[in-house]
């Protein structure tokens, strides 16, 4: 189809010249399929992107909300500054170490899976904080955010320019 495309039509010179005339001509299947793709993808795009904001807006609140709960903490749990000061410390050097076993995990759950697990290791995290208030509970459950943020950060750079390719740099 290629050969006749370029003798009833001498202008076409090259593939991008006969890619633009096949989506233009509505009799052929390929030119159906491209017409009806983007919108679903754009649909798909949409969603990603949402999820992709809605993880982002829950991977800092369980390490920035420290600062100002830190009277309310200490009056509460009787945490010693120590304490305070590892439960910013902690997630953070675990979001470090983390970060270098993550390949492992991707190459077991994958990317959508260990994203997932990030997610649920985080919520189960900031949910313990309602029973165990505790200096203790504190840090045991920010040591599981910093984890749990170590896997999302570290997997979801690669799902963005897989979906985004040229527009990485504004989806992050």
């Amino acid at each position: 189809t290629q050969s006749s495309l370029r003798l009833s039509n001498p202008a076409v010179t090259n593939s991008s010249d006969l890619r633009t005339m096949r989506q233009s001509d509505t009799s052929h299947p390929q030119s159906e399929s491209n017409n009806m793709n983007p919108p679903i993808s754009r649909a798909s795009n949409v969603l990603l992107l949402l999820a992709i904001f809605l993880v982002s807006i829950n991977l800092r609140p369980v390490v920035a909300a420290i600062g100002p709960l830190v009277s309310l903490i200490v009056e509460e749990a009787g945490s010693s500054s120590t304490t305070i000061g590892l439960l910013t410390m902690i997630p953070v050097f675990l979001m470090g170490v983390g970060a270098i076993y993550v390949r492992q995990l991707r190459a077991a759950l994958g990317e959508r899976g260990g994203i997932t697990l990030g997610v649920l290791v985080i919520a189960v995290s900031c949910a313990s904080r309602l029973w165990f208030s505790t200096g203790t509970g504190l840090l045991v459950s920010a040591a599981g955010a910093g984890i749990g943020i170590a896997i999302v950060q570290s997997l979801m750079p690669g799902v963005v320019k897989r979906n985004f390719g040229a527009s990485t740099g504004r989806v992050i």
